[in-house]
């Protein structure tokens, strides 16, 4: 359902988050790390009225798979995001967060004893994934020259396992009703937690 008028837009339902669709110049990975795992099911996105060249919007998601707020992992994500269109170059940047259920990503001695290798075994210990609690922040920009389209973007993401930095680059161009995509480049750092 959408409402619209002088105030802005108001759209309920299975929606992006702000985060998301507000970005710009997310090339490669950086189009999966813009929003939390919070992000999903139903959600209320709020765009404001355009200021100028500044776009804003808020997002909030009261939970993560529209099962019910009581079994659900993820509960109560807000995001905000803004895209400014500077002529040049457009950039954005946006803050969203999660909160999880399962804050501790713990994992129990029954689960670890059915682990078969090395890899499986670190992951379980070390809390080599992306879980719990999420904090993420994008930031991207985009600009044309001449018939190619620039895009470069960074993101973080801040959770109660690992946390996860990727940067990209990207090189796009119209050839006819083609859109060609070339040199589109990405880098994921993971930091593990530290352990007492």
């Amino acid at each position: 359902m959408v409402l619209g008028g002088a105030f802005g837009t108001l759209t309920m339902g299975s929606v992006d988050s702000a985060v998301d669709s507000t970005s710009v110049g997310m090339p490669g990975e950086l189009d999966y790390d813009v929003s939390t795992d919070g992000s999903g099911g139903f959600g209320l996105l709020y765009a404001l009225p355009t200021m100028g060249a500044l776009d804003v919007s808020i997002s909030y998601f009261p939970n993560a798979d529209d099962a019910g707020l009581d079994d659900s992992e993820y509960m109560d994500t807000f995001g905000i995001g803004a895209a400014f269109d500077a002529g040049m170059a457009t950039v954005s940047f946006g803050f969203e967060s999660a909160s999880s259920n399962d804050a501790d990503c713990s994992v129990s001695a029954a689960a670890i004893e059915g682990i078969a290798t090395a890899a499986a075994l670190i992951t379980a210990v070390y809390g080599d994934s992306v879980c719990g609690d999420m904090d993420t922040i994008p930031v991207g920009a985009e600009m044309p020259v001449s018939d190619l389209t620039l895009s470069a973007g960074y993101s973080t993401i801040d959770s109660d396992q690992a946390d996860r930095t990727t940067m990209g680059f990207g090189v796009e161009t119209s050839v006819g009703d083609y859109t060609i995509g070339a040199g589109s480049v990405s880098y994921t750092h993971l930091t593990l937690p530290t352990k007492a």
